[in-house]
């Protein structure tokens, strides 16, 4: 063996052990394939010490991740749900850093990311995710055909994101129907209001 190759498996090594000793339950997961109910599996591959990229797959599909991702995140990790074309992994760190994982399991496309999901139609293919500090609070997206939606509201909720507003929020066939309690839902003299919106993608 070189001189080159030795010091780049000694350098490997101590980076090994710098990783186990900062992040400890990711390091659990590393060493763990997780199995799908379906037969689908995920798990995470480290990307220095900080960071980490996911593959997943099943018999006939193995992907890996496009992006790389902070391993504070990985703490969290859960499966969400899964269906033929996804498999759909959820993690939450605070209120703000709430994300939904889509990996694809046919045609060439990589994994994206759904930032604060509040509710999801997969019969329909459909989520509804909330923008922090927008003027628009929420999109409607169709996380299969990627088309989206937005949902403008007038009545302001007077807080980061609209969740903290929102008594209620749902699907009824073909339109999103959600209830807004102003000035915030855990104010005692709020007033309610209802929004029917037709969904258009």
């Amino acid at each position: 063996m070189s001189c080159d190759k030795t010091k780049q498996q000694s350098q490997t090594n101590q980076e090994q052990k710098t990783f186990q000793k900062k992040r400890q339950t990711a390091t659990q997961l590393l060493d763990s394939v997780i199995t799908t109910p379906n037969g689908n599996y995920y798990k995470l591959i480290p990307n220095g010490t900080d960071e980490f990229r996911l593959e997943w797959g099943n018999e006939l599909v193995k992907k890996v991740s496009k992006d790389k991702y902070p391993f504070m995140t990985a703490e969290t990790l859960r499966l969400d749900w899964e269906s033929k074309e996804f498999i759909v992994l959820h993690n939450e760190y605070t209120k703000l850093g709430r994300y939904d994982y889509f990996l694809p399991l046919t045609g060439d496309s990589l994994e994206y990311l759904v930032e604060n999901a509040l509710i999801y139609d997969t019969t329909r293919n459909l989520v509804v995710w909330e923008q922090p500090f927008e003027d628009v609070p929420m999109i409607i997206e169709n996380y299969v055909t990627r088309k989206t939606q937005e949902v403008t509201e007038n009545q302001k909720c007077n807080a980061i994101l609209i969740e903290f507003c929102l008594d209620s929020i749902t699907f009824d066939k073909s339109v999103l129907y959600y209830k807004l309690g102003l000035p915030r839902i855990d104010d005692k003299n709020k007033t309610t209001i209802e929004r029917r919106i037709p969904i258009k993608i």
